[in-house]
C-alpha cells in the first residue's frame, strides 16, 4: 500500500540507508537518460555478467553500438575480439595505455546513437586526471546528455585522487557496480514516471 501511494505521488522510494543517499547523489549530479540502453565497461568478464543481470533487473536494456563504435575501439581490444557490451576493458589495459582505451573508449559509446547511458569500472591504479584531456572523456556523457557512472574495481590510495576529481565534476562513483546501476536507474524511472504523469 504504502509503495502504492508513492507511485501515485510521483515519489521514488529508498529501501535502505545507502540507497537514500547513493539515490541522492545521483539525482544531485545526473541528467537522466533519454532511454534505458545502457553500456557496460568492467574489468573482468564475470563483473561484467553480473552488471549485465543487474542492469535487466533495474529495467535497462544492453544497448547495441554501432559498426562505428566497433571500428574505433577494434585496435584496442586484446590479440581476441571481445564484445562490446558488456566491454572488458580490463583486458584491453593489459594490451594498450589505460588512459588511451578509457579516452576512445567513452567517446565512442558517448557519440553513439544506440546507446543513452554508461556505467564505467575504474582500475585500482588509475591515471591522473589532473589534465583536462584525462578527465575530459568522462565529461562527454553530461555534455551529450548521455549519464556516465562509475565504480571502482577496488578502492586504493591512489584511486582517492581520481573520485574526487569525478564528482567534483559531476560524474557520480559508487562503492560497487550493483550501487551504480541501482542508482542510475532511480534516476531514469524517476523520469519515466513524471512522463507518464504529464
Amino acid at each position: 500500500m504504502f509503495d502504492a501511494v508513492l507511485r501515485q505521488s510521483r515519489v521514488v522510494g529508498a529501501q535502505t540507508l545507502d540507497d537514500f543517499f547513493d539515490f541522492a547523489k545521483a539525482f544531485g549530479l545526473l541528467t537522466p537518460p533519454s532511454g534505458n540502453r545502457i553500456v557496460v565497461a568492467s574489468l573482468a568478464g564475470g563483473e561484467g555478467v553480473i552488471a549485465t543481470d543487474t542492469c535487466e533487473q533495474n529495467g535497462f536494456s544492453m544497448a547495441r553500438p554501432n559498426g562505428r563504435t566497433f571500428g574505433k575501439l577494434k585496435p584496442f581490444f586484446p590479440p581476441w575480439e571481445i564484445p562490446l557490451n558488456p566491454f572488458d576493458i580490463g583486458v584491453c589495459t593489459q594490451f594498450h595505455p589505460t588512459d588511451e582505451v578509457y579516452s576512445v573508449f567513452l567517446e565512442s559509446m558517448v557519440g553513439d546513437e544506440n546507446v543513452d547511458c554508461l556505467i564505467v569500472g575504474l582500475p585500482p591504479f588509475f591515471p591522473s586526471l589532473g589534465t583536462d584531456k584525462a578527465l575530459r572523456p568522462f565529461l562527454l556523457g553530461k555534455e551529450k546528455g548521455k549519464p556516465v557512472v562509475v565504480w571502482p574495481h577496488a578502492m586504493t590510495d591512489s584511486l582517492h585522487a581520481v573520485v574526487e576529481e569525478l564528482e567534483l565534476n559531476g560524474v557520480p562513483v559508487y562503492p560497487s557496480v550493483t550501487r551504480a546501476i541501482r542508482a542510475l536507474s532511480v534516476v531514469y524511472k524517476y523520469k519515466m514516471i513524471q512522463e507518464r504523469a504529464a
